[in-house]
């Protein structure tokens, strides 16, 4: 039964089949057009992403990363604020950028927050305001509950 509803919405494959269209009778209509994706974003945008934090600390989301434009060599601060961490290039900063577009959280920090490595992260670039701010799982958890709860009054559990 499946088998004759499938072959009843594919056109035939046999090229002597009274049924089958001749090969000119097909349209060309090539490419759809593309918009320019520049053209899309808004500048400067701010840009989104997960990664996993490694032994070293260091967060596998390159993209993100590479859109604050850091190099290698940069001094980074590192602040935490209820769970949130932010790191912000500064002429003092602490910690260095050993190899971008790679940020690694030094271990304090990661410390402090819970981190581990193969942990999930949500990251985000601002690239106007240089700085990346990283979210935790426990914390994010924590942001959509109270979000949903404020639009599901009674379903907060």
């Amino acid at each position: 039964m499946t088998e004759a509803i499938i072959s009843a919405l594919l056109p035939p494959t046999d090229a002597h089949s009274p049924d089958r269209l001749p090969s000119t009778s097909r349209p060309n209509l090539g490419r759809p057009p593309l918009a320019e994706l520049a053209s899309l974003l808004p500048n400067p945008a701010t840009y989104y992403g997960m990664g996993s934090i490694d032994a070293s600390g260091r967060i596998a989301n390159r993209t993100v990363v590479k859109a604050l434009g850091w190099r290698t060599g940069d001094r980074l601060e590192f602040q935490v604020a209820g769970g949130v961490i932010v790191a912000r290039p500064v002429p003092h900063g602490l910690a260095t950028m050993w190899h971008a577009p790679y940020v690694a959280i030094p271990a304090p920090i990661r410390h402090l927050c819970g981190l581990r490595s193969g942990d999930r992260v949500f990251v985000v670039a601002h690239p106007a305001h240089q700085n990346l701010i990283v979210y935790t799982t426990p914390v994010l958890d924590q942001l959509l509950h109270d979000h949903h709860a404020s639009l599901l009054p009674g379903d907060a559990q």
